[in-house]
């Protein structure tokens, strides 16, 4: 038979103090009968939920915002996990954890070590934690990106729905037909990294976003792990993943009939994105104010 004093030691287990008052405890007398129930009730608890969290989450969570051919890829296998032991990759085919959860639950958010994929910073403002979030997002020089991704759609992936398009179109007929691709490709670097809106709510004043080039990846790296305190640094090995165009792929595309026509289309629609890329000479890393100031003129 259950007596106060059970009510008063699951209490201070769980949750570290005394019931508040005595009706508390008879609620509890009144509508369980094991000890059991009661610890399962505490622990749905939203007070428990977080003293548990506060316990066994990390202190903060690396969110890389990976846009697609900006080394994101080489970057999680040779370098961020080898810094945490558990990580979400929203690209991993998984049952569980999904992108709503992420969203619905800052319990689930708060439980990984790194979180990442090809999700814009806007989305992943969404996934509320209960620590201070790092923010990485690195950009590479627009028109090669584009020419990039061209060719990992046209040659690397397969399953991509773009693939067969590619395969029969040019560079320069796909970009002059405004489709699919082209409004993929279009500021996509500008519509990950400048949020807007109401996501910007979310940005805490406890979170930095760092953001570097492609072009400077070993300054980025040594940055990151000043600031988050991460001990490995980027490693070459035989398991890094590779996904990367074969060597000379641009010199096989240049050669395609009516490329400088697709690099004049790309030099004109990339205006915007160049000037983002061009103002991260250096590594910048960024609080809330200073990532306000520094998207204004991308709004």
């Amino acid at each position: 038979m259950l007596v106060a004093e059970d009510i008063k030691n699951i209490y201070k287990a769980m949750l570290g103090r005394q019931p508040e008052n005595d009706a508390i405890i008879d609620r509890y007398l009144n509508n369980h009968k094991t000890i059991d129930t009661i610890i399962s009730q505490v622990q749905k608890s939203e007070e428990y939920k977080k003293i548990y969290c506060l316990a066994n989450i990390p202190k903060t969570v690396l969110v890389y915002i990976h846009i697609p051919k900006t080394a994101g890829t080489y970057l999680r296998t040779a370098w961020l996990k080898k810094n945490v032991k558990n990580y979400y990759w929203s690209d991993e085919k998984r049952s569980s954890p999904l992108v709503k959860d992420f969203k619905e639950s800052y319990i689930v958010a708060s439980s990984y070590e790194m979180i990442g994929g090809h999700l814009p910073l806007s989305t992943f403002l969404e996934f509320q934690t209960l620590q201070p979030r790092y923010f990485l997002n690195v950009l590479r020089e627009p028109v090669s990106r584009i020419i990039s991704f061209y060719n990992h759609i046209k040659n690397n992936d397969t399953n991509h729905p773009l693939h067969e398009e590619a395969n029969s179109h040019t560079l320069y007929e796909l970009l002059s037909e405004k489709g699919v691709f082209y409004k993929m490709i279009l500021n996509e670097q500008v519509r990950y990294l400048i949020a807007s809106g109401e996501s910007l709510k979310n940005f805490s004043d406890r979170d930095l976003l760092i953001v570097g080039r492609q072009d400077n990846i070993g300054d980025f790296v040594e940055t990151v792990n000043k600031v988050a305190g991460l001990e490995c640094g980027c490693e070459e090995s035989e398991s890094v993943e590779a996904n990367t165009g074969a060597e000379n792929y641009e010199i096989e595309i240049k050669k395609q009939k009516d490329f400088s026509k697709a690099l004049t289309i790309l030099r004109k629609i990339t205006k915007t994105e160049k000037r983002l890329f061009q103002q991260l000479s250096t590594i910048k890393v960024m609080n809330k104010e200073q990532y306000l100031m520094f998207i204004k003129s991308f709004s």
